[in-house]
């Protein structure tokens, strides 16, 4: 045996840090098996919650069922009325979109007055001061 392991180390000097690595590797593998215990436990747990939880679906919408049914009849009247004021809203839309069109148009002629005015203004202001200037050279009659 002590021959084996002399020829071996000579062929092969690391082998005895590859056995240690290996020794190392197992030891290291041992806390799977405990983590794989627990998780058989963990799933084992789950599907105990899983038989609890299985008819709860059912049983929330029996209950929802159940309170809505009653309710039944104010919704569909809900929903009539909602219909209702949405084709009212929309009957509103053509005379909304003329009266904006409306306003506009008033906006613009507006504007065009608001223009004309000022001109005119401007055009009195030129004619007061036109008529001082002449009024001021104007010498009376018999003054001469």
């Amino acid at each position: 045996m002590d021959r084996a392991l002399a020829a071996a180390d000579r062929y092969n000097p690391a082998l005895e840090e590859l056995v240690r690595r290996e020794g190392d590797t197992l030891a290291n593998l041992e806390p799977l098996g405990t983590i794989g215990a627990s998780i058989e436990g963990i799933l084992a747990a789950l599907g105990g919650l899983r038989s609890s939880l299985g008819p709860l679906p059912a049983r929330l919408r029996d209950d929802v069922v159940s309170a809505v049914r009653p309710s039944g009849p104010a919704l569909d009247r809900l929903v009539g009325s909602l219909a209702e004021l949405e084709a009212r809203l929309r009957d509103l839309g053509g005379p909304l979109d003329r009266s904006a069109d409306a306003v506009a148009q008033a906006r613009v002629a507006l504007a065009e007055l608001i223009a004309e005015t000022a001109s005119l203004a401007d055009a009195s202001a030129r004619i007061r001061a036109a008529t001082a200037a002449v009024a001021a050279n104007v010498v009376p009659r018999g003054a001469r």
